[in-house]
């Protein structure tokens, strides 16, 4: 496994505890390690999945640290786009892409400072919507090309 899969988690870890939000912090950090296992086993297809495992990580951290929860999306942003092959985008489109999820996240942060814990909620229902769209439309793909 590439080194640079494995930052967000001592990172999350040390802002959990560091704010006394560990164990929350520790169950998202193992869920992450899980998706990282499942993301390396799936290749190149595996970044997206990737990114929807960090992002609890992200969001718990954000409400107690806005500055480690924007470092911490950096990092599992990095580590996503580490695991795809897809070089047809041209690097600028890449800086974009992160940038967006960057400001993205910050703002999604902004808002949990003043919503509260009901956007967190919401946030982590459309995340497992996503992963789970994602997750058959993979396993569809892949049938598809076992009957060719």
């Amino acid at each position: 496994m590439k080194l640079i899969l494995f930052p967000p988690v001592p990172l999350a870890l040390g802002i959990g505890l560091l704010s006394g939000i560990w164990l929350g912090v520790l169950i998202f950090s193992l869920l992450y390690l899980g998706v990282l296992y499942l993301a390396e086993k799936w290749g190149s297809d595996g970044w997206l999945l990737l990114f929807c495992g960090g992002e609890p990580l992200v969001l718990v951290t954000a409400g107690v640290s806005w500055e480690g929860a924007v470092l911490l999306q950096v990092l599992v942003l990095w580590a996503a786009f580490s695991l795809t092959s897809d070089q047809s985008a041209p690097g600028g489109g890449w800086v974009l892409v992160g940038s967006g999820c960057i400001l993205g996240a910050g703002a999604g942060i902004a808002a949990l400072g003043k919503v509260g814990p009901a956007l967190l909620v919401v946030g982590g229902l459309m995340l497992l919507a996503f992963c789970l769209v994602w997750l058959v439309e993979h396993q569809m793909r892949s049938r598809a090309e076992i009957g060719q």
